[in-house]
């Protein structure tokens, strides 16, 4: 799947406490992700809240990981998904949601 995208905002303000904010255009939509900056030790490690407002009020934590290995890198990306769900929801419901929202995350 191939998408191309027209950023129409970008702001960062890459400090503990910063924030940052992404809107981009595809497919005749735009999707805005805004978070805000909890780790910064260059250069091995990067935490970071995400949120996308117009899908869920959730907020997620990302944390990048470089690990030096001689001349090569090994970069380590994990994002904690807050998956809301509803009373009376079954296992089988909230395992279901988990991986629609983990195969979202992953496309975007």
């Amino acid at each position: 799947m191939h998408y191309t995208y027209l950023y129409k905002v970008v702001q960062n303000e890459p400090k503990v406490g910063g924030t940052w904010e992404i809107v981009d255009h595809r497919e005749g939509k735009d999707y805005r992700a805004i978070g805000e900056y909890l780790e910064i030790d260059p250069p091995s490690r990067l935490v970071l809240t995400f949120e996308m407002p117009q899908f869920s009020e959730t907020v997620d934590t990302i944390t990048v990981e470089v690990t030096s290995h001689g001349e090569r890198s090994e970069l380590t990306f994990t994002q904690h998904i807050i998956v809301p769900h509803e009373e009376g929801w079954t296992r089988d419901d909230i395992e279901k949601a988990i991986l629609k929202y983990n195969t979202g995350s992953e496309q975007g």
